[in-house]
């Protein structure tokens, strides 16, 4: 694969990008399984965080040698803590290590408008996605047996594409993001995902739920122009970029991810790569 001539850290093994409605967790979802049919055991970024998370209270409490006591301890510091020192530890370390990255989202999340309930609910979703991966990367070595339906490339979308500058601070985003070894990229016409939205209200995320029609269309609009935008630029920084079908087709789609992924996107935890 293309040597990267970024300085971003290496990211998630595998990242899908796309709009709402397009299909990235489903398609996901036939790429792990078709995956795990080949041999290769790959994680979710929630599975492989709450692994990392295992490993970090076995290494911190030794003495608990049984699993039924972490999992009671883990019942037990959610119902008292909704974030335990672990995970804001681990947020800490992130934006230590990535300052400038950091700072650009919450400079992103700062222009989604008077809108303090999305400001809020924008915060709790990249302090858990940051967590996880800095995790991921401190108990297992690297996270290229991650697939990650909405990571750090996708999150340029949702962080940048409510603003009424949608371009400030992208470029210092997409520059110092930590980046996948493949990128699968599904393309939806924002007329179709508008439709597509419609049908399924319940699933629509905040604020996309809440505007009317022509804002939301607008808005998803804007979405397509940064996902090009973003493919354009992980494709120069080295990262393979693959086009994939919707989601109706993901049987299909999980077929082509196998085929065209790299070898190196596909190493496991030191398990074999594909056949």
């Amino acid at each position: 694969m293309t040597t990267r001539t970024s300085p971003a850290t290496s990211g998630f093994g595998i990242e899908f990008l796309g709009l709402p409605g397009s299909g990235k967790s489903t398609l996901a979802g036939h790429f792990i399984a078709s995956a795990r049919q080949s041999g290769l055991a790959l994680d979710t970024v929630r599975a492989a965080g709450r692994r990392a998370m295992r490993q970090r209270l076995r290494r911190s409490h030794a003495r608990f040698r049984t699993l039924l006591t972490f999992a009671a301890g883990a019942a037990f510091l959610r119902s008292v803590y909704p974030v335990s020192k672990y995970e804001i530890g681990a947020y800490n370390r992130f934006c230590i290590l990535h300052p400038e990255l950091a700072h650009a989202a919450l400079q992103a999340m700062s222009l989604h408008a008077a809108d303090p309930a999305r400001q809020d609910k924008a915060g709790k979703l990249w302090f858990k996605h940051c967590l996880r991966f800095q995790l991921i990367r401190e108990e297992q070595g690297d996270a290229n047996h991650v697939v990650a339906p909405e990571g750090f490339l996708q999150k340029a979308l949702s962080l940048f594409g409510y603003g009424a500058e949608p371009t400030l601070g992208l470029e210092t985003y997409l520059k110092l993001a930590p980046l996948p070894a493949a990128l699968a990229v599904l393309r939806l016409d924002p007329t179709e995902a508008a439709r597509r939205l419609t049908a399924r209200p319940r699933q629509t995320p905040y604020p996309l739920s809440s505007m009317p029609p022509d804002q939301q269309f607008s808005t998803l609009a804007r979405w397509a122009e940064l996902q090009e935008r973003v493919a354009a630029d992980a494709a120069s920084r080295g990262v393979t970029v693959i086009d994939v079908p919707s989601h109706r087709e993901s049987s299909e789609g999980a077929r082509i991810l196998l085929e065209q992924i790299p070898e190196d996107a596909l190493c496991s935890q030191g398990r074999d790569k594909r056949p």
